[in-house]
């Protein structure tokens, strides 16, 4: 933070993102503890409310434990954020969010193809399926 100023939003309020979230290993759900997003002028982190009470990660999955980012239009980028997406409260309502999420990885992979540890794990997916 250049100003060492901060404050406390609802969701962030730009046009593009590039976002990122961790999730708790401890819980069955896999749901987000932590996540952090820039856009051109500002950074934003966002920590879960179970992170102190943990007990919520036992009951069943809710919006409150999901990352809100606003129904504005806006493009979100991130690697491999299909996964990221899955932790997105706008993406649980009946209406069609107004995000669009642009992802590295599959870029990277369309232009360059796998790196040598995914084609491990590529080949072995394949032959535990059967797939020639």
């Amino acid at each position: 933070i250049i100003n060492e100023e901060y404050e406390s939003v609802l969701y962030p309020e730009c046009k593009s993102l590039v976002f990122d979230v961790e999730v708790c290993i401890y819980n069955k759900n896999n749901l987000p503890a932590l996540a952090v997003a820039v856009s051109p002028d500002y950074v934003y982190s966002w920590v879960s409310p179970a992170l102190d009470k943990p007990w919520l990660y036992s009951r069943s999955p809710t919006t409150e434990l999901l990352i809100p980012l606003g129904d504005e239009p806006k493009v979100i980028v991130g690697h491999h954020i299909m996964y990221d997406r899955a932790r997105v409260k706008e993406e649980y309502f009946e209406k069609q969010s107004n995000l669009r999420f642009l992802d590295t990885q599959s870029l990277h992979i369309s232009v360059s193809g796998l790196e040598n540890t995914q084609k491990g794990k590529w080949l072995a997916a394949k032959f535990k399926r059967g797939i020639s």
